[in-house]
Formats: C-alpha cells, sequence, structure tokens
C-alpha cells in the first residue's frame, strides 16, 4: 500500500493498493507513483516567482 497524496478534488487521502508477482515489479511500480506524486506537487515554472 502507496500513500499517492490527496486527491485533488476532494482533498482526502488516497492510497494505492497492488499486488505483483515479484519484487522488481513492485518497486519499479513504486518509483513510478512516487514519481508522478512529486511531479503533481511541483508548481509550473509559470507559476513560480523568485
Amino acid at each position: 500500500m502507496v500513500d499517492a497524496g490527496p486527491d485533488p478534488v476532494t482533498g482526502k487521502r488516497k492510497q494505492v493498493t497492488r499486488t505483483f508477482g515479484t519484487l522488481r515489479e513492485a518497486k519499479a511500480e513504486y518509483a513510478s507513483i512516487m514519481h508522478r506524486r512529486y511531479e503533481a506537487a511541483r508548481a509550473p515554472f509559470s507559476q513560480v516567482r523568485v
């Protein structure tokens, strides 16, 4: 089970649960989920001011 961040509409916590045949597959999917979560949290460059 991985915490996938808050739902943008409801604000509720989202969790992702999946089953895999191998540890390698599970780690690859975990990395993918965490990357998507990181990308969603970043602000677009047009909104960044320094």
